[in-house]
């Protein structure tokens, strides 16, 4: 199994800090209005009790599950599919025939190109699967390597059609 490019970890931990500071906005948010301000002193309590909570989640994702990304994740191009591992506390394998590829994208958001990474996008008829993390020599390798090796399974069917 490939692994991902080591700075993964970096542009997953920045990527999930920008979605968890709505999260820690919300908590400073509801600490900071009065108690005076709601009809039920008791909605305060709720309200706190419920942004504590998603901060704590927030935290965890945010802090801890970002770093085992690298670990976790990983790709394999064979002969016949591409086997895609993902997930930390939800594990997902996705195995993609190379036949029933329809085409295979390179893509980088603005902070995989101050990191020097993309992303590869592999569509099929029925999914759209990622490769993450990939550093951009790397993922203009796996693109050349799956299209090589489409390509050839597409030559390959266009001789059995002659025969």
């Amino acid at each position: 199994m490939n692994k991902l490019a080591k700075k993964i970890n970096l542009y997953v931990f920045i990527k999930r800090t920008i979605i968890s500071l709505f999260v820690y906005a919300f908590l400073v948010i509801v600490l900071l209005i009065p108690a005076k301000e709601y009809d039920e002193i008791i909605l305060r309590y709720i309200l706190i009790g419920v942004a504590s909570f998603l901060t704590l989640l927030a935290l965890i994702y945010n802090f801890i599950l970002p770093f085992y990304v690298y670990k976790k994740h990983g790709y394999l191009i064979s002969e016949e599919e591409i086997v895609i591992e993902t997930g930390v506390l939800f594990r997902q394998q996705v195995n993609v025939p190379i036949k029933r590829i329809q085409h295979i994208e390179k893509r980088q958001g603005p902070i995989q190109i101050l990191m020097k990474q993309a992303t590869v996008v592999i569509v099929t008829a029925g999914s759209l699967t990622n490769i993450i993390g990939l550093e951009n020599e790397q993922a203009n390798e796996v693109v050349a390597s799956i299209q090589e090796k489409l390509n050839s399974y597409l030559n390959l069917d266009e001789k059995l059609k002659d025969e």
